[in-house]
């Protein structure tokens, strides 16, 4: 009888462990869509700034 205990504990940290990896796989895929939206921004802001100084007619 406690071998049947013993392998629903260990499922249930097998399936805890293994949701904690999901989790934070998907925290860090989050992440890592911020940094490129952050990482495009950076690109993106220097361009127009630059095209808007060198476009300008004084």
């Amino acid at each position: 009888m406690w071998s049947l205990w013993e392998a629903l504990l260990w499922e249930a940290l097998l399936w805890e462990a293994s949701l904690w990896e999901a989790l934070l796989w998907e925290a860090s895929l989050w992440e890592a869509s911020l940094w490129e939206a952050s990482l495009f921004q950076d690109i993106k802001k220097p361009a127009t700034y630059m095209s808007s100084r060198f476009n300008r007619i004084d």
